[in-house]
C-alpha cells in the first residue's frame, strides 16, 4: 500500500468527520416523512457510499481498519445497517477498508 493512497483515505475520512452533522430527533412524535431508509453500503467504495448517503439525506463518519479481504477504499461495515429506516440527518458511521 503506497504512502499516497493511505494519505488520500486519511483526508477523505477527516472531511467526512467533520461534515455538518445534525443531532437526531428522539421524540416519539416523529411522522414516516422524516423517517429515510438507510442505504446498504457495504462493499462500495468511500466515494460512492458517501454520495448515497447523502442522496437520503443522511451523514457519514467513519474510521479506518485493516481488513485482507475488502480492497482499499472499500466500505466494511455501516451502522445503522442498510436497510432499516431513521431518521433524516442521522448519522451512519462506517469502517473503510485502510490496509491489506
Amino acid at each position: 500500500m503506497s504512502a499516497f493512497v493511505l494519505a488520500i483515505i486519511a483526508v477523505v475520512l477527516s472531511a467526512l468527520s467533520l461534515s455538518r452533522q445534525v443531532a437526531v430527533p428522539t421524540h416519539a412524535g416523529s411522522t414516516s416523512a422524516d423517517l429515510v431508509m438507510v442505504p446498504q453500503v457495504v462493499g462500495m467504495q468511500l466515494n460512492a457510499a458517501h454520495d448515497d448517503l447523502l442522496l437520503v439525506g443522511l451523514s457519514m463518519t467513519g474510521s479506518g481498519q485493516c481488513s485482507s479481504t475488502v480492497p482499499v477504499g472499500d466500505v466494511i461495515s455501516q451502522e445503522p445497517p442498510g436497510e432499516v429506516q431513521v431518521p433524516r440527518n442521522a448519522v451512519v458511521t462506517v469502517k473503510i477498508s485502510s490496509c491489506p
